[in-house]
């Protein structure tokens, strides 16, 4: 037992710590949690697993492309909700997962090394999105620092 419990405190170190550093729609932070509400799960820890599990799946956004922890994220919370006879909640959770699943279907093909070479972005292409990425950080650090630049003044005043 003094395994489970050493894992149990890094992993809530773990997801402690994304939160301090990532935003809270972030991948790794929403994948910390998952994994922690999966670790409740299997350690039949219903309340704290429901709890970490439903931030995660109401938190994920879609990206347009399946992701298999957030489809064991959604099962795992519905599974321990049926577990406890909360048939409400798992019917809406149902329906979300539902609504997740159409924005990010899942592929028919397993995507291989032949298939990214095959439909490489030629180097030129990948600057110029890049470079757009880029000149778009650049906007928002230079309006970061007007807006620091103006609130001394004002403060000055």
């Amino acid at each position: 037992m003094r395994i489970l419990q050493l894992a149990e405190d890094m992993m809530q170190t773990s997801v402690a710590l994304m939160k301090l550093c990532q935003s809270s729609n972030s991948y790794f932070r929403l994948l910390a949690a998952a994994t922690l509400g999966t670790f409740y799960k299997i350690t039949e820890k219903p309340k704290e697993c429901i709890m970490i599990l439903k931030n995660v799946v109401d938190n994920v956004e879609s990206s347009g492309v399946y992701m298999r922890w957030i489809h064991t994220c959604f099962d795992n919370l519905i599974h321990t909700l049926q577990s406890l006879n909360m048939n409400k909640q798992v019917d809406s959770v149902q329906i979300q997962l539902s609504h997740w699943l159409r924005e990010n279907p899942k592929l028919e093909t397993t995507i291989s090394l032949p298939l990214l070479h095959e439909k490489a972005q030629p180097f030129d292409q990948f600057m110029a999105d890049f470079n757009v990425w880029d000149k778009k950080a650049k906007k928002v650090l230079n309006f970061a620092k007007e807006m620091i630049t103006t609130q001394e003044k004002m403060e000055k005043l």
